[in-house]
């Protein structure tokens, strides 16, 4: 039986409608944030990784990815199931890393972008071979293999993460 939480209700409303092209889909997630500050790690975490999504400029996008992952450090697998049953948080980190790391490229951080991509590798080692897993680490190695010549610039998408 899951509790019920009306701020995660929100957050997810705010995030559907978003996905699905409101115009004013960003700014109803942005509203819900100081109350998910205030919230626990899935509120900040789910909240932040959507905001981040939806962010125009890649250093707004970059701050909200690392909000995202920091949020992630207080997260149980119990709590991430009341968004996503099947996710753990250790599986969950790897497309968290990989979103911070495309978004170092994307602001011309490429020593930034490296490092993260190599955390996001080392995490990745946990993923399934599940079509989730092959997602994550095929964005993993596309985002390594175009920061191997060191050019800055902008990642192609999110790197595939959910």
């Amino acid at each position: 039986m899951q509790l019920a939480d009306p701020l995660l209700d929100r957050i997810l409303a705010a995030i559907a409608a978003w996905q699905a092209g409101a115009a004013d889909g960003r700014d109803r997630m942005a509203a819900l944030w100081p109350d998910a500050a205030r919230g626990d790690g899935l509120h900040r975490c789910l909240l932040a990784h959507f905001l981040a999504d939806a962010q125009p400029d890649p250093a707004q996008e970059l701050s909200w990815d690392r909000r995202a992952l920091e949020a992630a450090a207080d997260l149980s697998d119990a709590r991430l199931h009341m968004w996503q049953p099947t996710l753990s948080v250790a599986g969950f980190r790897p497309s968290l890393l990989l979103n911070v790391a495309a978004s170092y490229r994307r602001v011309g951080d490429v020593a930034m972008a490296r490092a993260t991509v190599a955390q996001a590798q080392a995490a990745s080692l946990v993923l399934a071979d599940d079509g989730y897993g092959r997602l994550i680490r095929g964005g993993i190695a596309r985002l390594a293999d175009d920061l191997g010549d060191g050019a800055p610039g902008g990642a192609k998408g999110r790197g595939g993460s959910g």
